[in-house]
């Protein structure tokens, strides 16, 4: 678990979340982030993934709306209508939040940043709950990895071996899925 009970911050009206690099193409499955909501009412939540490059949507999450209010916990979120695919590369992952109802707050926790730029792996947006802007308007950067993650299954990649050819779509005609009638194919 990254960050302690005493290292969290307020994600009520507040997009908040950190750059992860993704070392391989994939298809994301969901996002789990650890939270605390307070509020005797609506307390919602969502997450997203934005490309790190230009802060471009790549996808929303569900809402939910049973986050504990006494008990931080992992929270998992999954995306509607399909898994978002992505490309090898930095994205920012993450948390939204709104409640009624006092005491109102909504922790998303941290550690230090690490990584080749710390002191700005943490992002953050000040705006009212609902809709994920696209692009992300950053306020700014924190020295923080927030208790947030992505679930990913890796694109598979070419498996077999055809005498000093790579991952080919077809060789002399024949389609990769009838590899095995093609001379050379170990």
């Amino acid at each position: 678990m990254i960050g302690t009970l005493g290292t969290n911050r307020n994600i009520i009206n507040s997009i908040v979340g950190s750059v992860f690099n993704l070392s391989a193409p994939g298809t994301a499955t969901s996002i789990t982030a650890y939270l605390q909501m307070g509020g005797t009412a609506g307390r919602n939540v969502k997450c997203a993934i934005y490309k790190h490059s230009d802060l471009s949507l790549v996808k929303a999450t569900n809402q939910r709306a049973d986050i504990a209010f006494t008990t931080p916990g992992w929270y998992t979120f999954t995306f509607p209508g399909g898994d978002p695919v992505l490309t090898a590369g930095d994205y920012v992952l993450v948390a939204w939040g709104n409640a009624g109802g006092a005491p109102i707050f909504g922790n998303m926790y941290w550690d230090d940043g690490n990584g080749p730029d710390p002191g700005n792996q943490g992002h953050y947006q000040d705006i009212g709950y609902d809709g994920f802007p696209d692009p992300m308007v950053l306020t700014g950067h924190e020295d923080r990895e927030y208790s947030i993650y992505c679930t990913y299954t890796p694109t598979p990649g070419w498996t077999g071996k055809i005498s000093g050819i790579t991952n080919p779509a077809k060789i002399m005609g024949i389609d990769v899925a009838s590899i095995a009638t093609v001379k050379g194919v170990a």
